[in-house]
């Protein structure tokens, strides 16, 4: 992380100059960190959004970032196979000449997606920053999607498929529930049956409504800001504008689903409206995820039940040893926040028992200072962890792009008031519960 490069780098060099200072006959050299160019923001003629930081530091990442995830398809699956199908030919290049000239280069790739977006991302050597550029325009606005390309990709996912872990499946049917069939409700995934609809008619299709210009969001991390600019001029500026807007996230809630299979543990997830994307809450909600769910069980594999946080106590208490991962998702519109428990089936019925009544007191206002207090540091921290991958992402999808060092600052402002009514306000929805793997012994909604 590049405030991780600017606190290290000073006291190394302050310890190898040690000796030397102590001669009073020597000067003693001067250091400064280098000096951040804060993150700046120029939207194209023809809307496309320019977004960059820079640090200074010789590797550099530039993602273009398309507003062509699962909410906006209309054949199921068609975003899965669309982020599967990165960097496959385009209409000038053959996808053998980009791996090798990548190769050559240094350059590593990669494709992702969410439910509002795809994203196209090299890390690359600071020299390299033109062509990097060129080949990220041409590799996700010129896309040939030959027949070839799309057979062979669909037999991947038949056979292999995306690497999905059973949570974010979990997940994937809490978003089902919260907000229903279409838009965000789609599945990031694509099952089987679904891909013979899918064909090169259907992903040109698709990518002739979505990738247009005031779609885009191209952001570099550690590259200059009008040298961007320009070559992102170069790359998509001959792109339409269509401004369509983008569908905006309905929350409905009040869903129970169970989903029997062989997890080697069982789940239970609970979902709640969360804070929409630009909202005055995005910062309240990062905390209010930390009051709820701290940084999770996964992470401190001893001594867990010693902490200070409710809920990990509850399930701790209640399940000996259990996993519990967090989301709060701030989509257009609204958001979805909540979290994941994975326990053994043996302790299902006092797990969720636990889980459920521990998330409830908090949310009806259970909430102390030191709660607070806590959950601040561990939202700051990690905002200011992000990958350049996650710089990326956060940027795109921000309302106005700020930095994780600015929205560390605004998670540091976010009072106790603020806190406990947004928990009364999260608490007040319809939650959404889905239950996986071993699912005899998890009780029903109805009877916790």
């Amino acid at each position: 992380m590049a405030v991780r490069r600017v606190v290290t780098a000073v006291p190394r060099a302050t310890r190898a100059y040690a000796s030397l200072a102590e001669d009073p006959s020597i000067p003693a050299p001067e250091f400064s960190a280098p000096a951040w160019e804060s993150v700046q923001t120029t939207k194209l003629s023809n809307g496309v959004t320019v977004v960059s930081e820079d640090a200074l530091s010789p590797v550099s990442s530039v993602s273009v970032v398309v507003g062509a995830g699962s909410s906006r398809e209309t054949v199921g699956g068609t975003s899965a196979l669309m982020r599967a199908m990165a960097f496959k030919a385009s209409k000038s290049t053959t996808e053998f000449r980009r791996i090798r000239e990548c190769e050559l280069k240094g350059i590593s790739l990669s494709g992702a997606g969410d439910r509002e977006t795809l994203s196209y991302t090299a890390t690359f050597l600071r020299d390299d920053t033109s062509y990097a550029v060129g080949m990220l325009g041409d590799a996700a606005v010129d896309q040939a999607f030959n027949s070839w390309d799309v057979k062979d990709t669909k037999a991947f996912l038949a056979s292999v498929g995306e690497e999905v872990s059973s949570t974010d499946y979990v997940i994937d049917a809490v978003h089902a529930g919260a907000f229903r069939s279409g838009g965000h409700g789609n599945s990031l995934y694509v099952d089987n049956f679904r891909l013979p609809a899918l064909t090169s008619e259907t992903l040109s299709e698709f990518a002739s409504k979505t990738f247009t210009a005031d779609a885009i969001t191209v952001v570099g991390t550690d590259v200059g800001h009008a040298e961007l600019v320009a070559l992102a001029d170069e790359a998509f500026g001959g792109l339409a504008t269509v401004d369509a807007a983008a569908p905006a996230a309905k929350y409905v809630g009040g869903f129970e689903t169970r989903i029997p299979a062989a997890l080697g543990s069982t789940k239970y997830a609970l979902g709640f409206e969360g804070a929409g994307r630009g909202s005055s809450d995005v910062a309240t909600a990062a905390v209010l995820e930390k009051v709820l769910f701290g940084n999770g069980l996964a992470s401190i594999p001893y001594g867990a039940g010693n902490g200070t946080n409710k809920v990990t106590q509850a399930v701790v208490s209640a399940a000996g040893s259990a996993d519990i991962e967090s989301f709060n998702f701030n989509y257009n519109g609204t958001g979805l926040i909540g979290a994941v428990v994975s326990f053994g089936a043996g302790s299902a019925a006092s797990t969720v028992a636990g889980f459920t009544s521990a998330v409830k007191a908090v949310l009806s206002g259970g909430i102390t200072d030191g709660d607070i207090a806590r959950a601040k540091a561990q939202a700051s921290a990690a905002a200011l962890e992000m990958t350049s991958a996650e710089r990326a992402a956060f940027y795109a999808s921000a309302a106005t792009a700020v930095s994780p060092e600015a929205f560390a600052a605004s998670i540091d402002a976010v009072t106790a008031d603020q806190v406990k009514a947004f928990a009364a306000k999260v608490g007040g929805s319809k939650a959404v519960a889905v239950a996986a793997g071993d699912v005899d012994a998890v009780p029903y909604a109805d009877q916790l």
